[in-house]
């Protein structure tokens, strides 16, 4: 396919991508073969180029797109897919070969006569006689690789080679109308097809990670690359390959996962972007700086600090990308370049252009990711932050998941202010996963030594609280830490020390607090009575947020959906995006209820306008981990074990690395029942084993989810009806603490694992909740009570419809027993069918209870033969021999226990 003689020549280095062949002949380009790349793309490319693509046919092809998004790449992947009949020749434009006449054809004008070039039709003569000799009857392709780098004559030259048939053009460029016009014509005259090349998608950035590693990748890690890399491949590979140098990804049990510290941007990325975007004025300069140091701006701003000109000029290159939610944001394109310009600006000119950025806008029109990232320019120049704004950045950072950003505004402090910002340092900290270092910082002495302001030792002591909850056993140290701060507040009230207003503030965070331990130690009905008194009556829209937050999972917990549901759309009417995200991350809570146990809407808490600036934060990063923790924790639920583990697998590692609730052990008990329905026995044991809370306190929310998984997967191991009875306790235990759904779930399955006594208390639970599975509940716990397998099979039918496969096997087994036992040979056909359905669905295998199922094969045929088609046409659209459809039908006959088709029509009725 390749010559040796042309211009330029491409050899293929099959293997890894990390592999490149260093001793390649001079002037041979090196490509590698991905084990994943965009192959639609590829296939549009290599359509357009041997004419396949159009109904005309077409000359050839050109790629389109941004810097970095791998047009290069594609098209070489597409070029590699010719066979032996094409003869490839490539040429490359540049800021060199674009001065200069036939610049980027020099190297095969060498080969001409001196004279050809006197005239354009000249070249274009002896250029086709030169590639015509070469190709020795093949096709020829021109790979002219970066449009923009054309001369006029270069361009007409490729031109004329073009329409007149020598060659199959295949270009690239950023921007085809920037192009030569004589190749603009081309596409414009649909000579030629064009592809447009646009950042990766979430999908397609995550199997781009999964190749180069060469394993699995957690979602997170996912999330957080393509978020930071924006989408673009080049900038994607360089940022992996720095968190791999600095070992913030890392692999753990197969799996690459994000450590708890942010990314860095070391050599790969500075180097990549050093000749990226060239102002061509001062006026341009000073918005790529802007935008650098400052992480992205509002166009309003923009336009009072820099000339409208620049910024159209910039736009039209590709640097500049407009982002438009709640008002517009001006950021680079590049991702990188933010990095690699912020380097590069000195100090003294970095304040400059600080000042005249907060001297633009108002504190308070700024959002406070604007007031974040002004904080973080003066930390990067050296400017001075007053006391006040380095407490209020710190409180920021923690907000945005930035603890050691919010670490480095406490430093700026001096070491008598610091006591101010202590309650910043000790959460920094926590979420470093370091609580007893959190501990020591807030304890009682050290902040009784400070002498510290009531607000501050509030704070402080409130956080102290929340460290001493989510550590094992001290429970009661955080509830006394409360204590003393209530008692406090009632002396300051008393001596009149203080203002009325202020101290009313501070016992409405206490009792904010106060509400959050309750919820988190599962005392349901206090939190729910405090919540809904505070939520109306807060006085500031932080804490109302954050009580409304609270009360809804309050609200979900103990069965009052409606109101749970109403809030959700209160919350979303009062608050903004930015207001909701605030209040923290995404908890295990939050992800549980609104997936796993999900019978409310989820009034995404944790997700913000600017997430994209923050994509690596530790917040985002567990946020991320804990909604694949809590979609894995559904699946296994409903039955759906391989699909699963290849949510949980990956979250268990990367929860390793970030957790600090213990969400980690709900994730080895749910892989663990994974496995027991799998009957991979030895690994169910293994991970049953590692569920240890490790100093970790998890909500009593998690702890629940977490023992139904461990009771349940030892019902698959060993003895169901000891599992029977566990769950029993703890429904009655859950009952006592007033969480309804908690105590219906574990109801539900301890009637399902065979405590058929139990079916009268799960009819009563359910009719105290609302929601799809309580209504399957109710009619599974009524079937029973009635012995009714028609109530039962309707159970069995909904429970399929919410995707519950097996609740719908299980519903169906009881249907079977009662109506053999009835003798109702039709209902036990239904029953048959829902559980074969059930078990191919789950993808598990058959116990021995669930009797002969069909296979994949016969389910198909019993299906066409149930909607009346003939065996010869089912033979014929299943392309198989009439013969094997008599064979199927009559092992489906046998299995089903029907002998006709219209039994077989009533069971799949």
């Amino acid at each position: 396919m390749f010559d040796s003689n042309a211009a330029v020549l491409i050899s293929v280095a099959a293997g890894n991508p990390k592999n490149r062949d260093s001793d390649a002949p001079d002037g041979v380009k090196q490509i590698s073969r991905p084990a994943w790349c965009r192959q639609d793309l590829v296939e549009d490319i290599l359509g357009s180029l041997t004419g396949r693509g159009s109904p005309g046919g077409s000359c050839g092809a050109v790629v389109v797109g941004a810097p970095g998004v791998g047009k290069t790449f594609l098209a070489r992947q597409a070029l590699e897919r010719l066979d032996d009949s094409y003869l490839v020749v490539q040429v490359n434009g540049s800021s060199t070969s674009a001065s200069t006449p036939y610049g980027a054809l020099g190297s095969l004008l060498n080969d001409l006569d001196e004279g050809c070039a006197e005239h354009p039709l000249k070249v274009v003569a002896g250029l086709a006689q030169l590639l015509r000799d070469r190709a020795k009857g093949r096709n020829i392709v021109l790979f002219v690789d970066n449009t923009e780098g054309l001369d006029e004559l270069a361009a007409l030259v490729i031109n004329r080679l073009t329409v007149h048939g020598t060659v199959r053009l295949l270009a690239t460029g950023e921007d085809l109308l920037a192009a030569p016009g004589d190749l603009v014509s081309l596409w414009k005259d649909r000579l030629i097809g064009r592809t447009d090349v646009g950042a990766f998608s979430l999908a397609e950035a995550s199997q781009w990670l999964r190749s180069f590693c060469a394993a699995e990748v957690s979602t997170a890690a996912a999330v957080a690359f393509w978020r930071a890399s924006r989408g673009n491949p080049r900038a994607l590979e360089l940022i992996l390959r720095d968190q791999i140098d600095a070992g913030t990804f890392i692999e753990d049990a197969g799996v690459w996962v994000l450590t708890n510290r942010t990314f860095v941007y070391g050599a790969c990325s500075r180097d990549a972007v050093s000749a990226w975007a060239n102002p061509e004025s001062a006026a341009e300069q000073q918005v790529l700086e802007l935008l650098a140091l400052s992480g992205g701006m509002p166009l309003n701003t923009l336009l009072r600090l820099c000339s409208a000109e620049a910024l159209d000029s910039l736009t039209r290159r590709g640097c500049l990308d407009l982002a438009t939610d709640r008002r517009p944001l001006v950021r680079l394109s590049n991702p990188l370049a933010e990095r690699a310009i912020r380097q590069r600006v000195p100090h003294g000119r970095s304040r400059t252009l600080r000042r005249l950025a907060a001297q633009t806008q108002r504190a308070t029109d700024r959002s406070a990711t604007e007031t974040l990232e002004l904080a973080r320019w003066a930390l990067d120049c050296g400017e001075a932050l007053s006391p006040q704004e380095a407490r209020h950045a710190a409180r920021l950072a923690n907000l945005a998941g930035q603890p050691q950003q919010a670490l480095r505004f406490v430093e700026l402090l001096a070491p008598k202010e610091r006591g101010t910002a202590l309650a910043q340092q000790g959460r920094a900290y926590a979420a470093l996963g370091d609580p007893a270092k959190a501990e020591q910082l807030l304890s009682p002495d050290a902040l009784d030594a400070m002498d510290l302001a009531l607000g501050c030792w509030v704070e402080a002591m409130l956080v102290r609280s929340s460290v001493l909850a989510s550590r094992l056993g001290r429970g009661p140290e955080a509830r006394a830490a409360l204590d003393r701060v209530e008692a406090r507040l009632n002396g300051a009230a008393a001596a009149s020390v203080q203002d009325a207003a202020g101290i009313a503030a501070l016992r409405e965070d206490v009792a904010l607090a106060r509400a959050e331990l309750d919820l988190g130690e599962g005392r349901y009905r206090q939190a729910t009575d405090a919540l809904s008194r505070l939520y109306p009556a807060c006085a500031t829209q932080g804490n109302k947020v954050h009580a409304a937050t609270l009360l809804w999972q309050a609200w979900t917990i103990v069965g009052r959906h409606a109101e749970a549901r109403a809030l959700v759309h209160d919350m979303q009417m009062r608050f903004t995006a930015e207001e909701l995200a605030a209040v923290n991350a995404r908890s295990a809570e939050q992800a549980l209820l609104s997936v796993f146990l999900g019978t409310a809407s989820d009034p995404q808490l944790c997700h913000s306008p600017d997430a994209g600036r923050f994509g690596d934060g530790i917040a985002a990063v567990a946020a991320v981990a804990l909604d694949q923790l809590a979609q894995g924790a559904l699946d296994a639920y409903c039955g759906r074990a391989e699909r699963a583990l290849e949510r949980l697998l990956p979250a268990h590692s990367q929860l390793g690395q970030l957790d600090t609730s213990g969400a980690q052990a709900l994730a080895s008990a749910t892989i663990a029942y994974c496995y027991a329905l799998l009957r991979e026995n030895d690994k169910a044991l293994q991970y049953l084993r590692s569920v240890e809370l490790d100093g970790r306190c998890p909500s009593q929310l998690s702890l629940s989810v977490r023992s139904l998984f461990q009771v349940l997967a030892s019902a698959e191991l060993a003895s169901k009806e000891k599992a029977g009875v566990r769950l029993l306790e703890r429904a009655e235990e859950e009952r006592r603490r007033g969480a309804k759904l908690p105590e219906l779930l574990f109801l539900c399955a301890a009637v399902r694992q065979g405590c058929r006594g139990a079916a009268p208390r799960l009819v009563a639970a359910s009719a105290a909740v609302h929601g799809q599975f309580a209504d399957v509940t109710h009619l599974f716990g009524t079937g029973i009570v009635e012995q009714d397998s028609a109530v039962l099979l309707e159970a069995a039918e909904a429970a399929a419809r919410i995707g519950d496969d097996l609740f719908a096997r299980d519903a169906a087994r009881e249907a079977q027993k009662v109506a053999d036992a009835a003798g109702d040979r039709a209902a036990a056909r239904a029953a048959r069918h829902r559980i074969s359905s059930s078990v191919q669905k789950m993808g598990v295998l058959p116990a021995e209870e669930d009797g002969p199922t069909l296979t994949a094969r016969e389910q198909e045929v019993a299906q066409r033969a149930a909607a009346g088609e003939s065996n010869k046409a089912i033979a014929a659209k299943m392309c198989i021999s009439v013969r094997t459809v008599e064979g199927h039908l009559y092992q489906i006959y046998g299995k089903l226990q029907v002998s006709s088709r219209a039994d077989l029509k009533m069971t799949f009725a």
